[in-house]
């Protein structure tokens, strides 16, 4: 391949909404809006910056020790279920869908309510924040071509993604008929504004309570492991003060960009958000135990550290737990179309490619999953090696 060949990836956009044109203006507008709300941020130690290779992050304004309430924002300024129900149009369809399904879906009520507020455009209460939400996902696995995802074989993400992709229309197609035909609030909703709305929501929402919820400036700090005893991220409500309340995990100095370490394994990371942290704790590889145990849907992750339960359990397996381990790892190594040597060498040839590489992505998930198999069956060969000649 051409080291300078630009990928044929078509530009994903819902209907007419595109990226901010000048995303520099759009981030001072933001931040002066922040500053216009200072209210509704009572703790606020960071400001938004554009951040190479990853558009926006966070800037820190002072200095964050571990364990500091650096972020604190009012319940009065999330994107929230609650929120949703405060609109007047809005909670007029919401109350209509109760009384017409007896319950309320969480992820629908936010997708109907972001829909909604970018609806507005400008006359949202929001938009200085909803304009600089990413409008064209392309490095979402969700719109990666049929044909890219074939390097995926091999994966246990490769059907994920597939199903996924499948439930999304799926889900779509109901949904148009209960309430994009039927409310002409939505009336304008086509598929591709549904699958942002829906990608947005499974990439950027925070939990709380176990709702999720769209949260202004906190949206916009990225993920890292800046080491490995860094903890996860919590944000928590505050019932006292009305206010989701998030400390640091993690030194920051003044003009540091500020992380979040999301404490998740890398094919979460890759099938909701796009990316793959090369270091990461959490990491681990799915692996279908389903033919071994005689159990359907067994999916376990395993790593060095992140030993099946169910090998664990008294079962009638032949041989040891570790050495069951090592021959699965070894097995799920040769149903990749490509090795671990294949894919480092195919990143360096297509480093210098402009834009965003489908390929170039899924191969880098690739490489973290080989990785942590080979140091399976190294550890395991290694202890069953060590077993025998204490024999």
């Amino acid at each position: 391949e051409n080291e300078n060949e630009k990928t044929n990836v078509q530009i994903f956009t819902p209907l007419d909404y595109t990226d901010p044109p000048n995303l520099t203006k759009a981030i001072e507008d933001f931040n002066q809006w922040i500053e216009d709300n200072s209210h509704e941020f009572p703790v606020k130690l960071l400001t938004a910056a554009e951040v190479p290779e990853m558009r926006i992050g966070t800037i820190a304004t002072s200095e964050i020790k571990i364990d500091d309430l650096y972020i604190s924002i009012k319940e009065s300024i999330v994107l929230s279920e609650e929120n949703a129900f405060n609109d007047p149009e809005l909670s007029k369809v919401l109350l209509d869908l109760q009384s017409r399904f007896g319950n309320s879906d969480n992820f629908h009520v936010m997708a109907l309510f972001l829909l909604n507020e970018m609806s507005k455009k400008e006359k949202s209460k929001w938009w200085p924040y909803l304009n600089l939400l990413p409008k064209d996902l392309s490095y979402n696995p969700s719109l990666f071509s049929d044909s890219d995802l074939e390097l995926l074989k091999g994966s246990t993400l490769y059907s994920r993604i597939l199903s996924r992709k499948q439930t999304i229309r799926s889900k779509y197609e109901k949904i148009k008929a209960l309430i994009f035909d039927h409310y002409p609030l939505f009336n304008w909703v086509d598929y591709n504004m549904y699958l942002w709305a829906h990608l947005t929501l499974d990439s950027r929402s925070i939990w709380w309570n176990g709702k999720r919820n769209l949260v202004p400036l906190l949206d916009l700090i990225n993920c890292f492991q800046l080491s490995k005893s860094m903890k996860p991220h919590s944000t928590t409500l505050n019932r006292k003060t009305k206010t989701a309340d998030t400390l640091s995990k993690a030194v920051f100095h003044k003009g540091d960009q500020v992380f979040e370490n999301y404490g998740q394994p890398n094919h979460i990371y890759f099938l909701y958000h796009g990316f793959v942290l090369q270091e990461n704790t959490h990491d681990c590889v799915l692996i279908d135990f389903s033919d071994i145990i005689g159990e359907g849907n067994s999916f376990d992750c395993v790593s060095v550290v992140e030993f099946p339960e169910r090998l664990k359990r008294p079962l009638s397996l032949k041989g040891d737990p570790k050495s069951i381990l090592r021959d699965i790892a070894k097995k799920k190594l040769n149903q990749y179309e490509t090795t671990l040597v294949e894919d480092e060498e195919f990143l360096k040839q297509r480093k210098n490619i402009n834009g965003f590489d489908p390929k170039r992505s899924i191969v880098q998930f690739l490489i973290t999953e080989k990785r942590i198999l080979q140091e399976i069956v190294s550890q395991f060969s290694d202890s069953e090696k060590q077993k025998h000649s204490e024999l």
